[in-house]
């Protein structure tokens, strides 16, 4: 999910038990939650202390999403002054005070607001209020095309183009042969090609085409492409922590399965990273081969002296074991590489196994 760090804030009382059911909801997402409210309305919230446009001018970019316990025009009225563009805001959803609605309020396709409305709705047995056309329409949008392919957008001056086309026509997306994503035709997409180079595309595209290319590099500046995007697919890392002397067998599920939980497309390339300490492990070593995956390896310095937003509170057992607060996670991020952060906290395989997922930008 793109959504790890996420704010609940009600500014009242009467929204205090419909917070705490949303709460209760995502920690069984296994979401990172914080629960903001007037301080007189309970103790094991943070305190709202000075309104609520104050706050959001605070702490807006400080959580990838909010969950606002209020009205619509309460909750429009105090963020507008924070907003710069759906690239950087984060996902904001609200929720009205009975619980019985959930309406995707901002950064619906990017910031994943309108997943995480779903994802509300159905643990609060509320009704999703989602807006945008694509969704409306069951059309296709670029932003949930590159989400599926876990890619970034170039060329985003085209999407609002692109994505009034994709309304009422399919696209041609291309996707590079030598490009180990594998086919994908979402609905309404009907001219899938596969392609040798990107050079291939030079006269192929009538000026009135919608396109959408798969690129691990930009085309050349005379390919002269008519309205199109470009998705780069993201650098995804595996973080991985053992115990001794771990099986291929054991390593390649765990690994498969946490691939699954983050729904990366089968034949996507990965990196799997782990501490120095693990170097002889040949169950990691065998597992990385059968997986087709780059094995990492990582200084235990390095991985003892990374800080980053994202990660959870060293472990003690660990620390005493090996001499660092935790292996997977820090190695995830650092392997994603600058700019990354976890879509995949922490989890334990069959007890013996700890993975977690980095997507670099």
């Amino acid at each position: 999910m793109r959504f790890q760090h996420i704010a609940i804030v009600t500014a009242t009382g009467k929204g205090l038990p419909v917070a705490e059911r949303v709460k209760t909801v995502l920690d069984k997402e296994s979401l990172e939650t914080v629960l903001f409210a007037p301080e007189r309305y309970g103790q094991d919230v943070s305190t709202l202390r000075s309104g609520l446009s104050p706050f959001f001018a605070e702490n807006f970019r400080k959580f990838d999403s909010f969950v606002l316990i209020m009205s619509l025009g309460i909750a429009v009225r105090s963020i507008a002054p924070v907003l710069k563009s759906k690239y950087e805001d984060p996902a904001v959803v609200l929720v009205d005070l009975n619980g019985r609605y959930v309406i995707s309020v901002l950064s619906a396709h990017v910031g994943g607001a309108n997943e995480l409305t779903r994802v509300l709705a159905r643990g609060l047995k509320a009704t999703p209020i989602i807006t945008t056309a694509s969704e409306v329409l069951m059309r296709p949008s670029v932003e949930a095309i590159a989400e599926k392919l876990h890619c970034t957008i170039h060329y985003p001056q085209n999407l609002s183009k692109i994505n009034a086309a994709l309304l009422d026509k399919p696209a041609d997306l291309f996707i590079p042969s030598s490009l180990h994503v594998p086919a994908f035709k979402p609905k309404g997409i009907v001219k899938l090609h596969r392609i040798r180079r990107l050079e291939k595309l030079r006269g192929r595209l009538a000026k009135d085409s919608v396109s959408i290319l798969v690129s691990e590099r930009l085309p050349s500046q005379d390919l002269k492409l008519p309205c199109t995007v470009i998705l780069f697919p993201k650098k995804i890392a595996v973080g991985i922590g053992t115990r001794r002397e771990i099986s291929k067998t054991a390593v390649s599920n765990a690994v498969r399965s946490a691939l699954k939980h983050i729904k990366l497309p089968r034949g996507y390339r990965f990196i799997l990273a782990t501490g120095n300490v693990k170097r002889g492990e040949k169950g990691i070593i065998n597992a990385s081969k059968e997986l087709g995956a780059n094995l990492k390896f990582i200084g235990m310095k390095t991985l003892s002296s990374f800080q980053h937003k994202d990660l959870a509170l060293p472990s003690k057992l660990v620390i005493r074991e090996i001499g660092v607060g935790g292996i997977c996670e820090p190695a995830a991020l650092i392997a994603a590489e600058r700019g990354s952060r976890l879509i995949m906290r922490k989890k334990v395989f069959n007890g013996k196994i700890a993975l977690a997922v980095a997507e670099g930008p």
